[in-house]
């Protein structure tokens, strides 16, 4: 004898979860303006029933400040837990103060409602969120409460990090995990360097071990996330001087750490070993060589040009230098071939017969790019190029 419309509602409350689910999906795509007055009455359905009802209103943008609120005081933890979730689309309405109704929750005496209402306090605007009540939070609860703050500091992430490393009764794992984030937001930046470098002054400026140590640490947690690539400052930063003293810790840390970046002209890229003076030099002869010949077509900084030659940076062609790079210098390439997922079909002149491209000066060559932009393999011998040159002789036209 139910009408469709109450029977939809009554079937929130059922206690099969696929009937729920279907009948939740049908009201929200319904939307029928009949059922926002009876979701509304949140005190008719079970605690079950009235998360499914929050969602419903939420999915039909029907969820209003008074039902929210309700939800908010419910006695059943799930239900308060629920209108966390879905009152965060209410934020910004005007008068709503959402702040003044979720910050009692942060105390809650349900563990799980607590943590969402330090998500929900993440999701109001930056201006809004209280800064010195999430990290208070963070610094004194455990690490899935510390990842719930992290996750709203979005925006207030160099300001809070400078607030925690000032205090001493904050953990090290909390000065880590508020760097670890910090670097992932600065390597987002329009110039990740740049930002990085910032976050490394503010390490080296640190008055005290125990928070430079934790800060380095969280910036080496961040770097071993996947995807994550080495970093490329602008110039030497000096944390990484060779001749700095640093405490043994701040030591062991930077060592660590030394491979994710590196700079122009850095003599060891990825934390390789320094290069002899002999070979110094050679690298030296080749740069000028790159800069006179090579950088015509793949540019300045070897990073390649639209539809003339490819880039070089972190290139598997650079690293496999006997293999291919030194062949393809002296003989030269016709493609086509696939670089990065991109097809090049273009031709590229040996320099078998430049003179300019001796055994040494190639062998330099050869080291310069296989420690820049990134790339960090051995240097090459000039007795391999003549070994090369010797096996390749015969060769007349550009390999493929």
């Amino acid at each position: 004898s139910l009408s469709g419309l109450e029977a939809q509602l009554r079937a929130l409350d059922l206690r099969y979860g696929w009937v729920r689910d279907r009948a939740q999906r049908r009201i929200a795509l319904e939307a029928d303006p009949e059922a926002v007055a009876g979701l509304r009455k949140l005190e008719g359905f079970t605690p079950l029933g009235r998360c499914h009802a929050l969602w419903t209103l939420h999915h039909m943008g029907a969820l209003d400040a008074a039902t929210w609120r309700r939800g908010l005081a419910d006695e059943d933890a799930e239900v308060r837990k629920t209108a966390l979730r879905t009152g965060e689309g209410l934020f910004g309405t005007a008068g709503l103060e959402p702040l003044a109704a979720i910050e009692p929750l942060v105390s809650d005496t349900d563990p799980a409602v607590r943590l969402q209402a330090l998500h929900s306090l993440g999701s109001l605007p930056a201006n809004e969120r209280p800064l010195a009540l999430l990290l208070d939070q963070g610094r004194a609860g455990d690490a899935l409460v510390r990842q719930a703050v992290v996750s709203g500091l979005g925006g207030l992430l160099a300001e809070a990090l400078r607030a925690e490393t000032a205090r001493t009764d904050a953990p090290a794992e909390w000065w880590s995990e508020l760097a670890a984030a910090r670097h992932l937001a600065l390597r987002a930046a329009e110039h990740p360097g740049e930002a990085a470098a910032r976050l490394l002054d503010f390490a080296l400026e640190l008055p005290a071990d125990d928070a430079r140590v934790a800060v380095l640490e969280g910036i080496a947690t961040a770097q071993r996330r996947p995807g994550s690539q080495r970093v490329e400052l602008a110039s030497p930063h000096p944390l990484f001087d060779p001749e700095a003293q640093h405490e043994g810790r701040v030591s062991a840390v930077l060592s660590r750490l030394r491979g994710d970046f590196t700079w122009p002209g850095d003599p060891r890229p990825g934390g390789a070993r320094a290069l002899t003076p002999e070979e110094e030099a050679l690298r030296a002869r080749g740069e000028a060589l790159f800069a006179v010949s090579c950088a015509t077509c793949h540019g300045a900084e070897g990073r390649g040009q639209p539809g003339l030659a490819p880039s070089l940076v972190a290139s598997p062609w650079v690293r496999d230098a006997e293999d291919w790079l030194v062949r393809i210098a002296l003989g030269g390439l016709t493609g086509p071939i696939t670089i990065d997922g991109e097809e090049w079909n273009l031709t590229m002149p040996g320099h078998r017969h430049d003179p300019r491209f001796d055994d040494e000066t190639l062998a330099g060559l050869a080291t310069h790019l296989r420690r820049s932009r990134g790339n960090a393999a051995e240097p090459v011998a000039p007795s391999a190029m003549a070994r090369i040159r010797a096996e390749t002789g015969s060769r007349q036209a550009p390999w493929t």
